[in-house]
């Protein structure tokens, strides 16, 4: 049985289908298939020869389903591109309609379920799936093509294998995926085009329909069109720079396996911070340390802010690693007692109004920069994130850092006995 969105999707996935049997490659795997055993056929369903009920039935997600049976359900776009993504009604009534009511049609417990589609949004059923067996499941390491970068194998509780295959338009490198049919170039440019919008939507675009990193269409309050960006360094009107000879820097630790670890560096330039550098990276800290050490040496930073809550011994450590690099750095130890989430939104103004990001194009010329800056732009105030390392890091640094305010009132002296007080 499968299950699409529209009736136009569902008539042609039974041509295809139908053209698949019918082919002579097809013929070749399957003898069985060497005459047509069509019994009856349309576009929407078919029924072989010797078979008693129907073998294939396509349908759209309102159809009614009652008295089929089948032994593998595909459901296959069930979301109809992005006006549909941010329908949070319908992605609960989806997700509760696979619950109830479509995987409710196997013939037994042994039945297969294939989920085809864009993950459009974190609520949708395709992103409810993966949360719900990364979370209640067990990952699974130790079979073929565990370790690829697009697939994850989970066992889930009754024992049965869950797999997830997610392929992003570019990779990690900013090179496609699929270099043979979609250049990079080509890539590139979709994404440069669809940025281009400051509002957030562009972003939201590609992280759902090209790199299937669904983000919360509303609540991005870091877009780039409420950031300060910066496309050179500031100078004074003589043009002398005004960058600073030291850099501030914070690390914010992984708590999680696949948490990041987040060093952004800031430039202090009069009572604002210009995001200078980062690491960011979704790594052991054992495998990224002397990356750090290397950052800290190579930015010049002069102060060093740790979050301890994770690991109390990394100031330490990233001490002794200094030393015998013989570089002075002052490190200071933060321990965070604040909900993560609570912090990034009370510090959110100071964000925006004294950190200078660098534009899209600085950005995308460093990987860690682009990943940083990825996260911290698709950040949603409105839905749960699965990752907030990076605007947690900058929250640290600005409680940290917080600027005096500046008093723009006037002063006057005056006399008490000359006012008759």
């Amino acid at each position: 049985m499968r299950i699409s969105c529209s009736d136009i999707l569902v008539k042609q996935f039974g041509r295809d289908l139908v053209d698949i049997i019918r082919s002579e490659a097809y013929k070749k795997i399957f003898p069985y298939f060497e005459r047509d055993r069509f019994l009856k056929k349309t576009e929407d369903e078919f029924q072989f020869n010797e078979s008693r009920e129907r073998n294939y039935l396509c349908i759209t997600r309102n159809s009614n389903i009652v008295g089929f049976r089948c032994d593998i359900l595909i459901e296959d776009d069930l979301i109809a591109g992005t006006p549909e993504a941010s329908n949070d009604d319908l992605h609960k009534a989806i997700r509760h309609k696979h619950i109830t009511d479509w995987t409710s049609r196997f013939k037994d417990e042994m039945g297969q379920t294939i989920c085809i589609g864009t993950m459009f949004n974190p609520d949708d059923l395709l992103n409810w799936l993966y949360d719900n067996i990364s979370t209640h499941g067990t990952k699974v390491t130790d079979m073929p093509y565990c370790d690829h970068k697009f697939v994850k194998v989970f066992r889930n509780k009754k024992g049965r294998l869950e797999v997830f295959i997610t392929v992003p338009a570019l990779d990690n490198n900013d090179n496609s995926t699929l270099e043979k049919i979609f250049s990079t170039s080509y890539f590139r440019k979709k994404r440069d085009d669809l940025l281009q919008d400051n509002s957030g939507q562009g972003l939201y675009e590609w992280k759902a329909v090209y790199q299937q990193e669904p983000i919360a269409p509303t609540g991005l309050n870091f877009s780039y069109g409420n950031l300060q960006v910066y496309d050179d360094i500031p100078r004074d009107k003589n043009g002398k720079s005004l960058i600073a000879p030291y850099n501030i820097a914070v690390i914010d630790p992984a708590r999680k396996g696949n948490d990041y670890i987040a060093m952004p560096i800031l430039n202090p330039v009069k009572n604002k911070f210009y995001l200078v550098g980062c690491l960011f990276r979704q790594n052991a800290m054992s495998e990224v340390l002397n990356e750090i050490i290397a950052k800290i040496i190579k930015f010049k930073v002069r102060v060093l802010y740790v979050e301890i809550n994770v690991d109390s011994s990394l100031p330490l450590l990233l001490e002794t690693k200094l030393k015998e690099k013989k570089y002075i750095c002052e490190i200071r130890e933060i321990f965070s007692v604040m909900n993560k989430e609570q912090k990034i939104k009370d510090n959110q103004g100071h964000i925006k109004n004294y950190i200078i990001f660098p534009s899209k194009s600085l950005a995308r010329s460093d990987g860690d920069l682009r990943g940083a800056m990825d996260q911290l732009t698709s950040y949603s105030f409105d839905k749960p994130n699965k990752h907030d390392d990076f605007p947690d890091s900058l929250a640290m640094f600005i409680m940290e850092n917080m600027p005096e305010p500046e008093l723009d009132n006037e002063f006057e002296i005056f006399s008490r006995r000359e006012l008759g007080i």
